[in-house]
């Protein structure tokens, strides 16, 4: 083992020996060599041991190794170094370790058990009795703000307050609260003129208590950062609990980091211990957190130093100054440096963040004795060697300009505006700046020499702006801006500005000298929770900080700030005091989606139409527009107005579509009665959206549903007749089906009564659980078993000799069970679009999503030799075929075979008209037989077929017996008495127009030629009734035998009930009228006593 304290005494004994002794070069040469002895040769102090036998290396009889994962991987050690740690042991206790840093100035205390002593309840609190509250006028206001959130919070906790001694008047109350088995956990402040409370948590961290902040009821008015959640609720906000907000505790660092005194960046003169921001989190602004590292002395005061930089930083200072220096002697000025200071905002120096405590004192906003602290920010030196000449120098270069000088530059003192007084213009300015900006960014100074500690600056770092106070000519004290000449927070107000300034709740107002106003707006995501009890609500949530949306997406606020060409936008006034104007696309869509949150439409169309562009969006722009989503719940038919309007400004440009256009303008049709004068859209645009729907994918599928069950299938007894006539057919439809776990047919489109039926269209659909796949793992194919779902579309026509031949597409993978693929749930749901065509040389194609499958010769069918009456829809259930399970859209039968081409563009396409020949695109849908669309689960010309188990009631237009005159034959009984009266009233004059009178009717029966047999209320049947003239089909399940006799026993007992009512009411009459007949009689006999005596 070889060590310093021997070399030396080498060295000396070969001098006393008379050795010659080394020259200077030569130990330089030999210096070169071997630079690791030299190292250790003028660094014998440092207790470093290296044995080169066994290659260890020694720090005072201890050995280095690397730091244990439990410190390495500690939050506070994370964040301090990048890299992996050398330490050895210096000390163990029952509870902590120190390890010391090798080759670094800090000591690492480890401790097993961190949780230490409990605060203790202070000896002047009582227990919180809500009843004796309600009895004090003075402390009402604490019942009201904190029982809600001690029932929410606390309910099985001991809470205790100030007791009597203690000046209720104070603006702050102090709360503890006390958790079963421990002392004070938590700490609740009240604030009675905000109407605000705070919740800070007891956290431990290396055997001592701090305070950490946890919730808070205005989020706007704290010093730490928390997020309003953007949740759907049921109903609004409590009162005093519009801006509630909390933030996820997190434990504390089981590591805590001591900085020795010999550091570099240490000027305290004592260690160190390093304050992360999960400890001392809303004691201070949050934004201070950004910009400075706290480390706490021994004697308790804080100092915020700037943040360390890494090597590769402190190259590239090394590297700049190096080229600076070069620059100069070459005369010429370094263009990079302007550059480099115009990104950063000027001539930017550091400064550092003193943090002194002040114990027992009174504080103002309580009144009771605590503590405080005072936050002075200094220009931090780096060059410790410059001297006062220097500064001097400087000083008198910049002269006595109070308006030159940095802000950086200047000692100034944080003042505490969440605890001014409510009688104080800081109050007041807290109240303002805290419309565009939380307290926990805002930093307001005061010059440190100002013993009245008057405002003297006010930055806001994240919006990159920054106020300084100048007092007027006539006394008054403005805040102008420091990055915008001429511009000063307004006290104007109006009732025009306010109505101009609704729906902006994050905003202020400035003017110039001339009374100029403009309207600052912070670049925020921006949220309208939706409300179940208020569904027209327009109250707003700023996405000031990271946040989870309710479906699972996150909001970054950081990235979104980085995309932001500028964190605000100002929004010149015009003269009138009723508009704003837009001076960018950017701040022109974000106008617009907060006029759109504030359901102010007729403001939102107008601005509609200055969003059009035809340039490339900037991430700022593509951000904005997709917040426009944010009013998708929004049903208002002037709302569907203006989201076509948007569409159709940015229809040719490269924005991503926002909306589904078919949705809203299907919307828009069905409210357009509603749509008020100032949103609807020009004829012209509509006609274009009109075109644009049918050439476009449409999400929007008015399906009709079907159980798989007998009863659900649907039939058209008339027809399409029109077929006999052509030679070729084409059928086309969308559909969506249920997997089964057993192979079945289902059927979806039939022409004829099955098992005689001319065409038959369906598919099979099964979940194939045997598939056998063979897959690469680990050099050598193996079979791994998958699952598939599997399904074979095919078509059945008729043939010679009255059989069927099929024609089937063969089994179809269309989803697999994988990862990064769909789920088999969202596969159930997905649309499928179908055609069939048939053509004159009996070529049968299937095509499945317009790409054709399967094409065959039949040369024996005899399809159009047939009837083809009647057609079914999703049925009827035989031994061949099953029902459908599943939903069908549209459907379309067309008298000549489609091409490829035509099939591929069409499956996109939709009719919103019945009449094709008032269609835009009429000359695509010439040969249009039959169009089956589903409104509400229903057709005018689709009955159910089958009616033992139900009931089919209708309505049935006499326009068509009154145009025949009943000259076909039919038998019409009628109950009525005048039979020559009715037949006169039931024929018409030549050249009247009869009009449709409906009346109410049973169908009886559907005969096999598709005729239907009627039975009306008053008695009278109608037979052999076409189908064109019934409508409001109502389907009801038949009484049964049980419901009939208990019916007609409910009859019998009610009729017996009334005879005997009848009875008992005969028999009262006749008792009443014997009675009356016996008082005639008496009466009439004394009136004749009385004649009598008189005479």
């Amino acid at each position: 083992m070889a060590s310093m304290e021997e070399e030396e005494e080498e060295e000396e004994e070969d001098n006393e020996q008379g050795k010659p002794k080394e020259s200077k070069d030569s130990k330089e040469g030999r210096a070169t060599e071997s630079s690791n002895l030299r190292r250790i040769k003028y660094h014998n102090d440092s207790g470093v041991e290296i044995n080169f036998q066994s290659m260890q290396i020694k720090l005072r009889d201890v050995h280095v190794a690397a730091a244990p994962p439990e410190v390495a991987q500690s939050l506070d050690v994370l964040a301090i170094f990048k890299r992996k740690l050398q330490c050895v042991r210096v000390e163990k206790a029952s509870r902590r370790e120190i390890l010391r840093v090798v080759g670094e100035d800090y000591e690492l205390h480890w401790w097993s058990d961190p949780s230490g002593p409990w605060p203790n309840s202070m000896s002047n609190f009582m227990m919180y009795n809500p009843s004796e509250l309600e009895e004090d006028d003075d402390s009402l206001w604490i019942l009201h703000l904190f029982e809600p959130l001690r029932m929410a919070y606390f309910k099985n906790h001991r809470v205790f307050m100030p007791d009597d001694d203690i000046p209720r008047s104070s603006a702050v109350i102090r709360l503890e609260v006390v958790e079963p088995g421990k002392e004070v956990c938590f700490e609740v402040f009240l604030y009675k003129n905000e109407m605000m409370a705070q919740c800070f948590r007891i956290v431990h961290h290396g055997w001592r208590f701090y305070r950490t902040f946890w919730w808070t009821t205005d989020h706007r008015l704290t010093l730490g950062d928390a997020q309003a959640p953007v949740d759907d609720r049921q109903g609004p906000w409590r009162p005093y609990m519009r801006h509630m907000a909390e933030i996820q505790a997190r434990p504390a660092s089981v590591t805590v980091v001591w900085r020795l005194p010999s550091h570099p960046q240490n000027v305290s003169g004592t260690r160190e211990r390093f304050m992360s921001r999960d400890i001392i989190r809303g004691l201070i602004p949050e934004v201070l957190f950004k910009s400075y590292m706290f480390w706490q002395d021994e004697t308790d005061n804080l100092r915020g130093y700037p943040p360390m930089k890494s090597k590769r930083e402190l190259e590239m200072e090394r590297l700049k100054k190096i080229k600076e220096k070069l620059a100069a002697a070459a005369g010429k000025e370094d263009e990079s440096k302007d550059s480099s200071e115009k990104e950063e905002g000027g001539n930017k120096s550091k400064t550092m963040l003193h943090v002194k405590l002040k114990t027992d004192i009174t504080v103002d906003f309580s009144g009771v004795k605590g503590c405080s602290v005072e936050i002075i920010r200094r220009p931090f030196q780096v060059d410790a060697k410059e001297s006062n000449e220097k500064k001097k120098e400087k000083d008198q270069q910049k002269g006595n300009e109070e308006s030159d000088t940095l802000l950086e530059e200047e000692e100034l003192v944080l003042l505490n505006i969440l605890h001014a007084r409510s009688d104080t213009p800081l109050f007041s300015l807290a109240r303002v700046l805290s419309r565009i900006e939380r307290l926990s960014y805002i930093l307001v100074w005061a010059k440190l020499s100002d013993p009245e500690r008057r405002v003297y600056a006010i930055e806001l770092p994240r919006l990159k702006l920054t106020f300084k106070a100048r007092t007027t000519g006539d006394g008054i004290t403005k805040l102008y801006s420091m990055d915008h000449a001429d511009l000063m927070i307004s006290n104007h107000r109006s009732s025009t500005m306010s109505r101009l300034l609704e729906g902006i709740p994050h905003s202020i107002l400035l003017c110039n000298s001339n009374s100029e106003h403009k309207v600052l707006v912070p670049s925020v995501p921006v949220f309208r929770p939706n409300i179940s009890s208020c569904p027209f609500s327009t109250e707003l949530v700023l996405g000031l900080s990271d946040l989870m949306l309710p479906g699972g997406a996150p909001v970054n606020a950081t990235s979104w700030r980085r995309s932001c060409e500028t964190p605000f936008y100002l929004y010149p006034v015009h003269i009138s005091k009723s508009f704003l104007y837009t001076p960018n696309l950017s701040s022109t869509v974000y106008l617009m989606c907060l006029r759109l949150l504030n359901r102010r439409y007729a403001e939102v169309f107008q601005l509609a139409n200055a969003v059009g562009t035809d340039a490339t969006l900037t991430n700022e722009q593509t951000l904005i527009f997709k917040m426009l989503r944010e009013g998708d719940t929004d049903k208002h038919p002037d709302a569907h107005a203006c989201r076509l309007k948007i569409l159709l400004v940015t229809m040719d440009s490269q924005i991503n579509t926002i909306w589904s256009m078919v949705s809203e303008f299907y919307s828009y049709l069905t409210k357009i009665k509603h749509v008020s004068s100032a949103c609807r859209l020009s004829e012209a645009e509509e006609q274009l959206l009109m075109g644009k729907c049918n050439l476009m994918e449409d999400d929007l599928h008015r399906e009709i549903n079907f159980s798989g069950e007998q009863s659900s299938c649907l039939c058209d007894p008339v027809g399409i007749e029109a077929l006999k006539q052509v030679n070729e057919l084409s059928f086309e439809c969308w559909f969506k089906h249920d997997m089964g776990d057993q192979p079945s047919d289902q059927l979806l489109f039939c022409i004829g009564q099955p098992p005689n039926h001319q065409l038959a269209i369906g598919f099979t659909a099964v979940e194939d659980r045997n598939m056998n796949k063979y897959g690469r793992r680990g050099g050598h194919w193996r079979k791994k078993a998958r699952k598939k779902l599997v399904r074979k579309i095919w078509a059945e026509v008729k043939i010679a000799g009255g059989e069927h031949k099929r024609i089937s597409t063969g089994q179809q993978s269309f989803n697999r069970y994988s990862r990064r693929q769909s789920s088999p749930e969202s596969e159930k749901k997905k649309w499928t679009h179908l055609a069939v065509t048939i053509g004159s040389s009996n070529t049968i194609s299937i095509y499945v999503n317009g790409s054709r499958k399967h094409t065959v010769f039949v040369s024996e069918s005899t399809l159009f030799s047939g009837s083809f009456k009647p057609v079914f829809i999703g049925g009827p259930m035989t031994r061949n075929f099953d029902c459908l399970k599943g939903a069908v859209d549209e459907v379309r039968v067309f008298k000549k075979a489609l091409s490829k081409n035509t099939i591929k563009s069409r499956q996109y396409k939709r009719m919103f008209a019945e009449d094709p020949s008032r269609h835009p695109l009429a000359a695509e849908v010439v040969g249009l037989a039959k169009r089956y669309v589903f409104e509400g689960d229903v057709h005018p010309s689709l009955v159910l077929p089958y009616c033992e188990d139900k009931v089919v009631k209708c309505e049935y237009d006499t326009k068509e017996r009154n145009t025949k005159g009943d000259s076909e034959g039919e038998e019409r009984k009628e109950s009525k008495a005048a039979d020559g009266q009715a037949a006169d009233e039931g024929k018409l004059k030549e050249g009247e127009e009869a009009e449709s009178v409906w009346e109410k009717a049973e169908v009886s029966r559907i005969s096999s030629n598709g005729m239907v047999d009627l039975y009306f209320e008053d008695g009278s049947v109608k037979l052999g009734v076409n189908a064109k003239y019934l409508r409001k089909f109502r389907v009801t399940p038949k009484e049964t035998e049980e419901e009939k006799k208990k019916k007609d026993a409910d009859e019998k007992s009610t009729s017996k009930e009334a005879e005997q009512a009848d009875k008992n009411d005969g028999e009262e009459e006749a008792k009443m009228k014997k009675d009356e007949e016996k008082k005639d009689e008496e009466k009439k006999k004394k009136e004749e006593e009385e004649e009598s005596d008189s005479a």
